[in-house]
């Protein structure tokens, strides 16, 4: 089994451009036994210049796009490691 990590630095900019954060993200994913996968994402949000306000809005803050299968209302079933 191989471990691939991905680790990014992004800006984020503002409609006028300015860049008002940058994060740091890493992202490993690690094969486990009987084909099941390990989805690690760590992410640092560091604020350039003032706070940051965070807002509630439709897209959040993390998600996951899985295939029509697997969505609940579809008959599909995700389990966390809690069950």
């Amino acid at each position: 089994a191989v471990q691939g990590t991905i680790e990014a630095r992004t800006d984020w900019n503002a409609p006028d451009g300015k860049t008002i954060a940058r994060d740091a993200r890493t992202i490993s994913v690690t094969p486990l036994p009987g084909g099941a996968v390990l989805l690690d994402f760590a992410v640092t949000v560091t604020a350039v210049g003032g706070p940051l306000v965070w807002g509630d809005t439709k897209e959040g803050t993390f998600a996951i796009r899985v295939p029509e299968s697997m969505k609940s209302d579809k008959g599909g079933t995700l389990v966390n490691a809690e069950g």
